[in-house]
Protein backbone atom coordinates (compact mmCIF):
# COMPACT_ATOMS: atom_id res chain seq x y z
CA UNK A 1 0.00 0.00 0.00
CA UNK A 2 1.28 3.69 -0.63
CA UNK A 3 0.97 5.52 2.27
CA UNK A 4 0.96 9.43 1.84
CA UNK A 5 2.03 11.99 4.76
CA UNK A 6 -0.02 15.19 4.62
CA UNK A 7 1.56 17.24 6.52
CA UNK A 8 2.23 19.89 3.82
CA UNK A 9 -1.89 19.46 2.83
CA UNK A 10 -1.35 23.14 2.00
CA UNK A 11 1.42 22.70 -0.97
CA UNK A 12 -1.64 20.59 -2.67
CA UNK A 13 -4.63 22.89 -1.77
CA UNK A 14 -4.31 26.76 -0.92
CA UNK A 15 -6.26 28.05 2.07
CA UNK A 16 -9.27 28.46 0.33
CA UNK A 17 -9.64 25.16 -0.42
CA UNK A 18 -9.14 24.10 3.00
CA UNK A 19 -11.35 26.91 4.79
CA UNK A 20 -14.08 26.97 1.81
CA UNK A 21 -16.50 24.28 4.15
CA UNK A 22 -16.02 26.50 7.42
CA UNK A 23 -16.52 29.92 5.56
CA UNK A 24 -19.81 28.43 3.56
CA UNK A 25 -21.50 27.05 6.40
CA UNK A 26 -20.64 30.32 9.09
CA UNK A 27 -22.03 32.43 6.27
CA UNK A 28 -25.04 30.20 5.68
CA UNK A 29 -25.99 30.05 9.34
CA UNK A 30 -25.14 33.94 9.91
CA UNK A 31 -27.96 34.00 6.92
CA UNK A 32 -30.71 32.14 8.19
CA UNK A 33 -30.31 34.16 11.32
CA UNK A 34 -30.55 37.46 9.06
CA UNK A 35 -33.43 35.60 7.55
CA UNK A 36 -34.88 35.19 10.95
CA UNK A 37 -34.24 38.57 12.29
CA UNK A 38 -36.38 40.65 9.46
CA UNK A 39 -38.63 37.78 8.73
CA UNK A 40 -42.33 38.29 7.66
CA UNK A 41 -43.41 36.16 10.23
CA UNK A 42 -42.06 38.65 12.62
CA UNK A 43 -40.90 35.89 15.75
CA UNK A 44 -40.88 37.58 18.43
CA UNK A 45 -38.25 36.64 21.59
CA UNK A 46 -38.11 37.07 25.34
CA UNK A 47 -34.88 37.79 25.79
CA UNK A 48 -32.46 38.98 22.45
CA UNK A 49 -29.58 39.07 24.05
CA UNK A 50 -29.77 35.54 25.18
CA UNK A 51 -30.47 34.04 21.72
CA UNK A 52 -28.06 36.08 19.56
CA UNK A 53 -25.30 35.26 21.69
CA UNK A 54 -25.76 31.80 22.02
CA UNK A 55 -25.99 32.06 18.74
CA UNK A 56 -22.64 33.38 18.14
CA UNK A 57 -21.01 31.21 20.70
CA UNK A 58 -22.32 28.34 18.23
CA UNK A 59 -20.34 30.26 14.96
CA UNK A 60 -17.59 31.29 17.43
CA UNK A 61 -17.44 27.23 18.59
CA UNK A 62 -17.43 26.01 14.68
CA UNK A 63 -15.00 28.28 13.91
CA UNK A 64 -12.69 26.67 16.29
CA UNK A 65 -13.40 23.74 15.76
CA UNK A 66 -12.75 23.73 12.23
CA UNK A 67 -9.47 25.25 13.15
CA UNK A 68 -8.45 22.39 15.09
CA UNK A 69 -9.70 20.02 13.24
CA UNK A 70 -7.54 20.88 10.52
CA UNK A 71 -4.71 21.76 12.77
CA UNK A 72 -4.44 18.33 14.46
CA UNK A 73 -4.67 16.76 10.69
CA UNK A 74 -0.95 17.06 10.33
CA UNK A 75 0.59 13.94 11.35
CA UNK A 76 -1.96 11.67 9.91
CA UNK A 77 -1.20 8.57 7.57
CA UNK A 78 -2.93 7.28 4.71
CA UNK A 79 -3.26 4.63 2.32
CA UNK A 80 -4.58 5.01 -1.03
CA UNK A 81 -7.31 2.89 -1.70
CA UNK A 82 -7.71 0.40 -4.76
CA UNK A 83 -9.23 1.65 -7.77
CA UNK A 84 -11.20 -1.75 -8.12
CA UNK A 85 -12.03 -1.75 -4.46
CA UNK A 86 -13.85 1.41 -4.93
CA UNK A 87 -15.44 -0.14 -7.89
CA UNK A 88 -16.80 -3.59 -5.96
CA UNK A 89 -18.15 -1.46 -3.14
CA UNK A 90 -20.29 0.61 -5.67
CA UNK A 91 -21.90 -2.58 -7.06
CA UNK A 92 -22.38 -4.12 -4.13
CA UNK A 93 -23.96 -1.14 -2.83
CA UNK A 94 -25.93 -0.82 -5.55
CA UNK A 95 -27.00 -4.43 -6.02
CA UNK A 96 -28.25 -4.43 -2.28
CA UNK A 97 -30.31 -1.32 -3.33
CA UNK A 98 -32.29 -2.30 -6.33
CA UNK A 99 -32.88 -5.91 -3.89
CA UNK A 100 -34.31 -3.26 -1.24
CA UNK A 101 -36.29 -0.81 -2.90
CA UNK A 102 -39.72 -2.45 -2.57
CA UNK A 103 -38.81 -3.23 0.98
CA UNK A 104 -37.90 0.10 1.44
CA UNK A 105 -41.65 1.53 -0.82
CA UNK A 106 -43.32 -0.31 2.21
CA UNK A 107 -41.28 0.74 4.92
CA UNK A 108 -41.96 4.35 3.85
CA UNK A 109 -45.96 3.84 3.10
CA UNK A 110 -46.37 1.92 6.24
CA UNK A 111 -48.12 -0.58 4.11
CA UNK A 112 -47.61 -4.51 4.81
CA UNK A 113 -47.43 -5.34 0.51
CA UNK A 114 -48.14 -2.79 -2.45
CA UNK A 115 -48.88 -4.03 -6.26
CA UNK A 116 -46.66 -1.77 -8.96
CA UNK A 117 -49.94 -0.02 -9.19
CA UNK A 118 -50.62 0.90 -5.86
CA UNK A 119 -46.34 2.48 -5.53
CA UNK A 120 -46.98 4.51 -8.96
CA UNK A 121 -50.23 6.00 -7.79
CA UNK A 122 -48.30 6.74 -4.74
CA UNK A 123 -45.74 8.64 -6.44
CA UNK A 124 -48.33 10.12 -8.46
CA UNK A 125 -50.26 11.65 -5.82
CA UNK A 126 -46.68 12.86 -4.06
CA UNK A 127 -45.88 14.81 -6.67
CA UNK A 128 -49.05 16.45 -7.76
CA UNK A 129 -50.59 16.50 -4.09
CA UNK A 130 -47.41 16.22 -1.69
CA UNK A 131 -50.40 17.21 1.44
CA UNK A 132 -52.63 14.17 0.57
CA UNK A 133 -49.01 11.77 0.29
CA UNK A 134 -48.12 12.51 3.69
CA UNK A 135 -51.17 12.58 5.41
CA UNK A 136 -51.96 9.37 3.89
CA UNK A 137 -48.66 7.83 5.37
CA UNK A 138 -49.25 9.26 8.86
CA UNK A 139 -52.61 8.17 8.62
CA UNK A 140 -51.31 4.60 8.59
CA UNK A 141 -51.91 2.50 11.61
CA UNK A 142 -49.71 -0.48 10.60
CA UNK A 143 -46.51 -1.31 12.37
CA UNK A 144 -46.36 -4.88 12.00
CA UNK A 145 -44.41 -5.09 9.09
CA UNK A 146 -41.88 -2.39 10.18
CA UNK A 147 -40.66 -4.67 13.70
CA UNK A 148 -36.93 -5.15 13.86
CA UNK A 149 -38.49 -9.26 14.32
CA UNK A 150 -39.17 -8.84 10.80
CA UNK A 151 -35.96 -10.73 9.34
CA UNK A 152 -36.41 -8.59 6.17
CA UNK A 153 -36.83 -5.26 8.39
CA UNK A 154 -33.70 -6.97 10.44
CA UNK A 155 -31.37 -7.39 7.28
CA UNK A 156 -32.24 -3.87 5.78
CA UNK A 157 -31.41 -2.76 9.44
CA UNK A 158 -28.20 -4.04 9.42
CA UNK A 159 -27.63 -3.26 5.46
CA UNK A 160 -28.02 0.08 5.57
CA UNK A 161 -24.47 1.27 5.99
CA UNK A 162 -23.75 -0.22 2.86
CA UNK A 163 -26.57 0.93 1.42
CA UNK A 164 -25.82 4.48 1.71
CA UNK A 165 -23.03 4.26 0.17
CA UNK A 166 -24.34 3.98 -3.29
CA UNK A 167 -25.54 7.57 -4.00
CA UNK A 168 -22.11 9.45 -2.35
CA UNK A 169 -19.74 7.10 -4.26
CA UNK A 170 -21.80 7.15 -6.88
CA UNK A 171 -21.92 10.95 -7.59
CA UNK A 172 -17.64 11.47 -6.69
CA UNK A 173 -16.77 8.65 -8.69
CA UNK A 174 -19.12 8.68 -11.85
CA UNK A 175 -16.46 9.10 -14.52
CA UNK A 176 -15.09 5.86 -13.44
CA UNK A 177 -17.81 4.19 -13.76
CA UNK A 178 -19.02 1.67 -15.90
CA UNK A 179 -21.84 1.95 -18.08
CA UNK A 180 -23.85 -0.73 -16.32
CA UNK A 181 -23.23 0.61 -13.00
CA UNK A 182 -24.35 4.01 -14.31
CA UNK A 183 -27.55 3.08 -15.40
CA UNK A 184 -27.71 1.25 -11.75
CA UNK A 185 -27.03 4.66 -10.24
CA UNK A 186 -29.83 6.04 -11.90
CA UNK A 187 -32.09 3.85 -11.33
CA UNK A 188 -31.32 3.64 -7.67
CA UNK A 189 -31.33 7.18 -7.06
CA UNK A 190 -34.35 7.82 -9.15
CA UNK A 191 -36.30 5.26 -7.28
CA UNK A 192 -34.69 6.51 -3.79
CA UNK A 193 -36.05 10.06 -4.99
CA UNK A 194 -39.37 8.23 -5.81
CA UNK A 195 -39.68 6.28 -2.53
CA UNK A 196 -39.98 9.76 -0.80
CA UNK A 197 -42.22 11.47 -2.83
CA UNK A 198 -44.61 8.56 -2.39
CA UNK A 199 -45.01 10.07 0.98
CA UNK A 200 -45.14 13.58 0.42
CA UNK A 201 -41.92 14.69 2.04
CA UNK A 202 -38.85 16.93 0.42
CA UNK A 203 -36.21 14.77 2.07
CA UNK A 204 -35.12 12.27 -0.72
CA UNK A 205 -34.92 15.70 -3.09
CA UNK A 206 -33.10 18.07 -0.91
CA UNK A 207 -30.14 15.32 0.45
CA UNK A 208 -29.08 14.59 -3.34
CA UNK A 209 -29.16 19.17 -4.01
CA UNK A 210 -27.37 19.22 -0.23
CA UNK A 211 -24.63 16.91 -0.97
CA UNK A 212 -24.32 16.80 -5.24
CA UNK A 213 -22.61 20.29 -5.39
CA UNK A 214 -20.14 19.28 -2.43
CA UNK A 215 -19.13 16.07 -3.87
CA UNK A 216 -18.91 18.01 -7.47
CA UNK A 217 -16.71 20.40 -6.18
CA UNK A 218 -14.45 17.61 -3.93
CA UNK A 219 -13.65 15.69 -7.14
CA UNK A 220 -11.31 18.68 -8.01
CA UNK A 221 -11.29 21.76 -5.51
CA UNK A 222 -8.65 23.79 -6.73
CA UNK A 223 -10.74 23.68 -10.10
CA UNK A 224 -13.76 25.00 -8.82
CA UNK A 225 -12.72 27.20 -5.89
CA UNK A 226 -10.62 29.23 -7.55
CA UNK A 227 -11.44 32.72 -8.81
CA UNK A 228 -11.62 31.98 -12.90
CA UNK A 229 -14.28 31.14 -14.78
CA UNK A 230 -14.28 27.78 -16.68
CA UNK A 231 -16.51 25.94 -18.77
CA UNK A 232 -16.57 23.31 -16.07
CA UNK A 233 -17.65 25.87 -13.86
CA UNK A 234 -20.21 27.18 -15.80
CA UNK A 235 -21.73 23.26 -16.26
CA UNK A 236 -21.29 22.58 -12.50
CA UNK A 237 -23.05 25.78 -11.79
CA UNK A 238 -26.08 25.52 -14.11
CA UNK A 239 -26.67 21.45 -12.63
CA UNK A 240 -26.76 22.99 -8.92
CA UNK A 241 -29.40 25.72 -10.03
CA UNK A 242 -31.66 23.34 -11.43
CA UNK A 243 -30.99 21.02 -8.72
CA UNK A 244 -32.33 24.10 -6.79
CA UNK A 245 -34.76 25.08 -8.52
CA UNK A 246 -36.21 22.25 -8.87
CA UNK A 247 -35.51 20.72 -5.17
CA UNK A 248 -37.36 24.67 -3.97
CA UNK A 249 -40.25 24.24 -6.53
CA UNK A 250 -41.44 20.71 -5.45
CA UNK A 251 -40.75 22.35 -1.19
CA UNK A 252 -43.28 25.25 -2.20
CA UNK A 253 -46.06 22.75 -3.76
CA UNK A 254 -45.58 20.55 -0.86
CA UNK A 255 -45.73 23.94 1.99
CA UNK A 256 -48.62 24.97 0.05
CA UNK A 257 -50.57 22.22 -0.54
CA UNK A 258 -50.17 21.17 3.14
CA UNK A 259 -50.90 24.33 4.25
CA UNK A 260 -53.43 25.39 2.16
CA UNK A 261 -55.61 28.29 3.03
CA UNK A 262 -53.50 28.73 6.42
CA UNK A 263 -50.62 29.12 4.82
CA UNK A 264 -49.73 32.83 5.73
CA UNK A 265 -50.84 31.92 9.28
CA UNK A 266 -48.36 30.79 11.82
CA UNK A 267 -50.22 28.34 14.70
CA UNK A 268 -47.45 29.25 17.08
CA UNK A 269 -47.67 32.88 17.52
CA UNK A 270 -51.31 33.00 15.94
CA UNK A 271 -50.15 35.73 13.92
CA UNK A 272 -50.20 36.16 9.78
CA UNK A 273 -46.50 36.65 7.78
CA UNK A 274 -46.58 40.41 7.25
CA UNK A 275 -46.73 41.01 3.04
CA UNK A 276 -45.26 44.19 4.04
CA UNK A 277 -42.27 42.94 5.25
CA UNK A 278 -39.21 44.83 3.84
CA UNK A 279 -37.69 41.61 2.93
CA UNK A 280 -40.23 40.89 0.78
CA UNK A 281 -39.55 44.58 -0.81
CA UNK A 282 -36.88 43.17 -2.09
CA UNK A 283 -37.94 40.21 -3.49
CA UNK A 284 -40.15 39.78 -6.95
CA UNK A 285 -43.68 38.86 -6.26
CA UNK A 286 -44.06 36.34 -8.16
CA UNK A 287 -41.06 34.56 -5.99
CA UNK A 288 -42.90 35.22 -2.31
CA UNK A 289 -44.51 32.43 -1.84
CA UNK A 290 -41.21 30.19 -2.49
CA UNK A 291 -39.33 32.44 -0.06
CA UNK A 292 -42.29 33.03 2.36
CA UNK A 293 -41.66 28.59 2.43
CA UNK A 294 -38.17 28.87 2.94
CA UNK A 295 -37.80 31.53 5.17
CA UNK A 296 -40.97 29.55 7.77
CA UNK A 297 -38.67 26.44 7.53
CA UNK A 298 -35.39 27.91 8.29
CA UNK A 299 -36.63 30.32 10.67
CA UNK A 300 -39.25 28.69 12.97
CA UNK A 301 -36.66 26.72 14.77
CA UNK A 302 -34.87 29.76 16.37
CA UNK A 303 -38.12 30.81 17.74
CA UNK A 304 -38.79 27.58 19.51
CA UNK A 305 -34.75 27.64 20.36
CA UNK A 306 -35.09 31.22 21.71
CA UNK A 307 -37.77 30.04 23.94
CA UNK A 308 -35.83 26.82 25.17
CA UNK A 309 -33.03 29.07 26.02
CA UNK A 310 -35.50 30.45 28.96
CA UNK A 311 -36.46 26.72 29.83
CA UNK A 312 -35.29 24.71 32.98
CA UNK A 313 -33.17 22.00 31.73
CA UNK A 314 -34.91 18.12 32.68
CA UNK A 315 -32.29 15.19 32.40
CA UNK A 316 -33.39 12.74 29.42
CA UNK A 317 -30.81 10.59 30.69
CA UNK A 318 -28.79 10.35 27.02
CA UNK A 319 -32.24 9.39 25.05
CA UNK A 320 -33.50 12.27 24.57
CA UNK A 321 -32.24 13.61 21.16
CA UNK A 322 -33.78 10.94 19.25
CA UNK A 323 -37.48 9.79 18.23
CA UNK A 324 -35.42 6.11 18.13
CA UNK A 325 -34.01 6.15 21.71
CA UNK A 326 -36.32 8.01 23.33
CA UNK A 327 -39.11 5.05 21.87
CA UNK A 328 -36.45 2.20 23.58
CA UNK A 329 -35.93 4.17 26.85
CA UNK A 330 -39.82 4.53 27.20
CA UNK A 331 -40.40 0.57 26.98
CA UNK A 332 -38.01 0.21 29.76
CA UNK A 333 -38.67 3.03 32.02
CA UNK A 334 -42.55 3.82 30.75
CA UNK A 335 -44.71 5.93 28.52
CA UNK A 336 -44.10 10.01 28.70
CA UNK A 337 -40.41 9.12 31.37
CA UNK A 338 -38.56 10.56 28.64
CA UNK A 339 -40.23 12.34 25.75
CA UNK A 340 -42.39 14.31 28.44
CA UNK A 341 -39.21 16.01 29.99
CA UNK A 342 -37.83 17.02 26.64
CA UNK A 343 -37.66 20.79 26.04
CA UNK A 344 -39.60 20.05 23.27
CA UNK A 345 -42.26 18.93 25.00
CA UNK A 346 -42.24 21.69 27.82
CA UNK A 347 -42.32 23.66 24.88
CA UNK A 348 -45.68 22.38 23.69
CA UNK A 349 -46.76 22.77 27.05
CA UNK A 350 -45.77 26.28 27.98
CA UNK A 351 -45.66 27.70 24.37
CA UNK A 352 -48.38 26.41 22.51
CA UNK A 353 -45.41 24.94 20.37
CA UNK A 354 -45.44 21.66 18.66
CA UNK A 355 -43.74 19.11 19.99
CA UNK A 356 -44.07 17.03 16.84
CA UNK A 357 -45.30 19.21 14.34
CA UNK A 358 -42.62 22.33 14.66
CA UNK A 359 -38.64 22.50 14.47
CA UNK A 360 -36.70 23.15 17.02
CA UNK A 361 -33.18 23.48 15.83
CA UNK A 362 -30.54 21.17 16.10
CA UNK A 363 -29.29 22.67 19.18
CA UNK A 364 -32.17 22.20 21.17
CA UNK A 365 -32.70 18.53 20.39
CA UNK A 366 -29.50 17.70 21.33
CA UNK A 367 -29.77 20.34 24.74
CA UNK A 368 -32.01 17.39 25.84
CA UNK A 369 -29.01 15.38 26.53
CA UNK A 370 -26.11 17.57 26.90
CA UNK A 371 -27.70 20.97 27.88
CA UNK A 372 -27.14 24.20 25.86
CA UNK A 373 -23.38 24.49 27.15
CA UNK A 374 -22.96 21.13 26.26
CA UNK A 375 -24.29 21.15 22.86
CA UNK A 376 -21.74 24.06 22.27
CA UNK A 377 -18.60 21.93 22.56
CA UNK A 378 -20.84 19.08 20.58
CA UNK A 379 -20.62 21.57 17.81
CA UNK A 380 -17.16 22.57 18.03
CA UNK A 381 -16.16 18.56 17.76
CA UNK A 382 -18.58 18.49 15.18
CA UNK A 383 -16.50 21.00 13.03
CA UNK A 384 -13.76 19.33 13.80
CA UNK A 385 -14.47 16.01 12.31
CA UNK A 386 -16.14 18.09 9.38
CA UNK A 387 -12.73 19.41 8.94
CA UNK A 388 -10.75 15.95 8.57
CA UNK A 389 -13.15 14.91 6.49
CA UNK A 390 -13.10 16.90 4.29
CA UNK A 391 -9.42 16.54 3.91
CA UNK A 392 -9.57 13.06 3.54
CA UNK A 393 -12.12 13.39 0.85
CA UNK A 394 -10.13 16.07 -1.66
CA UNK A 395 -7.02 14.37 -0.96
CA UNK A 396 -7.23 10.99 -0.43
CA UNK A 397 -11.46 10.43 -2.36
CA UNK A 398 -11.56 8.03 0.72
CA UNK A 399 -14.77 5.87 0.39
CA UNK A 400 -15.70 6.11 4.59
CA UNK A 401 -15.01 9.70 4.70
CA UNK A 402 -17.22 10.73 1.58
CA UNK A 403 -20.65 9.32 2.96
CA UNK A 404 -19.59 10.43 6.44
CA UNK A 405 -18.67 14.04 5.20
CA UNK A 406 -22.34 13.90 2.95
CA UNK A 407 -23.86 13.18 6.46
CA UNK A 408 -21.98 15.67 7.91
CA UNK A 409 -23.32 18.34 4.95
CA UNK A 410 -26.60 17.33 5.93
CA UNK A 411 -26.44 17.44 9.73
CA UNK A 412 -25.17 21.38 9.59
CA UNK A 413 -27.53 22.27 6.58
CA UNK A 414 -30.32 21.48 8.96
CA UNK A 415 -28.81 23.22 12.26
CA UNK A 416 -31.33 25.56 12.19
CA UNK A 417 -34.13 23.05 11.51
CA UNK A 418 -33.64 19.98 13.47
CA UNK A 419 -31.29 17.29 14.23
CA UNK A 420 -31.98 15.57 10.97
CA UNK A 421 -29.15 12.67 10.85
CA UNK A 422 -29.19 11.76 14.71
CA UNK A 423 -32.75 12.11 15.37
CA UNK A 424 -33.98 8.77 12.96
CA UNK A 425 -33.05 5.08 13.14
CA UNK A 426 -31.67 4.97 9.89
CA UNK A 427 -30.03 8.06 9.91
CA UNK A 428 -28.14 7.52 13.12
CA UNK A 429 -27.04 4.06 12.46
CA UNK A 430 -25.89 4.76 9.27
CA UNK A 431 -23.99 7.78 10.63
CA UNK A 432 -22.29 6.38 13.90
CA UNK A 433 -21.66 2.92 11.62
CA UNK A 434 -19.63 4.39 9.03
CA UNK A 435 -18.36 7.41 11.37
CA UNK A 436 -16.63 4.37 14.27
CA UNK A 437 -15.02 2.91 10.85
CA UNK A 438 -13.86 5.77 9.72
CA UNK A 439 -12.26 6.49 12.69
CA UNK A 440 -10.40 3.36 13.15
CA UNK A 441 -9.45 3.54 10.06
CA UNK A 442 -7.80 6.77 10.33
CA UNK A 443 -6.62 5.87 13.86
CA UNK A 444 -4.52 2.83 12.21
CA UNK A 445 -2.48 5.55 10.66
CA UNK A 446 -1.94 8.05 13.31
CA UNK A 447 2.17 8.41 14.09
Amino acid sequence: MAYRDIHNIFNYFPKQVIYFPRKFFLIYLSITLVMFTVSPWQWPLHSPITFYTYNFAIILFFYFGYLTGIRNNKNIYFSSVNPITIQKVITYSLLLNLIFIYPKFLFHLHVPSASLSYILESIMVGVLTPAVAYATKHESTYTGFLTLSNPLVLSYTLLLPILYLAIPLGILFWKELKPYQKVLFWFTLILDIFSYIAIGTNKGIFDIILIAPWLLISKNPNLYLNNKISYKKIQAFALCMVLLVGGLSYFTLGNQDRKGENFLFESSTKVNADLNAPVLAIIPTPLWDGYLALDSYLTHGYYALGLALEIEHLPTYGLGHSFFLTSLGEKLMGEGAISERTYQAQLDKQFDVSQYGKWHTFYVSMANDLTFTGVLFLVFFIAYFFAQAWIDVIFHKNILAIPVFSLFIIMIFYFPANNQVLQFQASSIVFWTLFVLWRIQRSRFRQ
